[in-house]
């Protein structure tokens, strides 16, 4: 082991982000970035201030999975409402420099909308918004919402292009030719390695087996499948397939499942 951090014993630790050498995690509320190296506090944010419809005032960080993202040479945080110190009616979002965590710019949503995940592009943020099942696209040089990607649940995204998932749906957004794949089976997150899009999905009916299926960023083309054996999934499962390499990783019935499709 090269080095650890320990946090209080009440306190949940999700995924981290690494890139520019940075370890970024948000643990209760507190966005820390770590040296990837020795593990050495970079530096930290327990609030950023945001100007809301309720007046100026200090939100905290979101605490859960995909609350980060890195672009174009910045890191970008969900803000809580929850953790406002101004009583906000929305959740906002932060930009930081990753070396220094100076708060670039923030922003908040519209009233009443929270989120739950984000991804970012050269051009644009992705916010994910339950509530609404859709996903708000800021653009980041005017700093302001551009577009709401209807029936969308999660997001990914690489260089210019982004990748949605909604019920139904898994579309492309910002790419030289967006596409759009709809079928009747229900998608799990999309994760982008290289120049494919790689999903879980489950069709309906408890007779087909669970896939993972690779489709071409460019085109949305299939270009591969693996089918299991059996059905675990279900209908809006929440079905993170991680690439390390050439090997798949999924969680299947609290078991770990590793592919390397040829």
């Amino acid at each position: 082991m090269r080095w650890s951090e320990a946090f209080g014993d009440a306190e949940s630790v999700f995924s981290p982000v690494v890139a520019f050498e940075t370890v970024y995690v948000s643990v209760e509320s507190t966005l820390h970035a770590y040296d990837a190296a020795d593990g050495s506090l970079r530096w930290e944010h327990e609030t950023v201030d945001v100007e809301s419809e309720a007046g100026d005032g200090a939100y905290g960080f979101h605490s859960t999975n995909g609350t980060i993202a890195v672009a174009n040479g910045t890191v970008w945080a969900l803000l809580d409402k929850r953790r406002s110190e101004s009583g906000a009616g929305a959740d906002g979002v932060a930009a930081l420099d990753p070396t220094t965590g100076e708060v670039l710019w923030t922003d908040h949503l519209e009233s009443g909308r929270t989120a739950n995940g984000l991804a970012a592009t050269e051009d644009a943020l992705f916010v994910e918004t339950p509530s609404e099942e859709g996903i708000v696209v800021f653009d980041v040089a005017s700093r302001e919402i551009v577009e709401t990607v209807s029936d969308a649940f999660d997001s990914a995204a690489v260089g210019d292009t982004a990748v949605t998932h909604g019920r139904y749906t898994l579309s492309s957004t910002g790419a030289d030719a967006p596409w759009n794949d709809r079928e009747t089976h229900a998608y799990g997150k999309p994760t982008i390695v290289g120049d494919l899009v790689v999903v879980a999905h489950s069709r309906r009916g408890r007779s087909s087996p669970d896939e993972l299926v690779g489709f071409d960023l460019e085109d949305g083309s299939e270009r591969w499948t693996f089918a299991f054996d059996d059905t675990h999934w279900s209908d809006r499962f929440p079905i993170d397939a991680v690439v390390d390499g050439e090997t798949i990783y999924v969680d299947r019935d609290g078991q770990l499942t590793a592919v390397r499709p040829s």
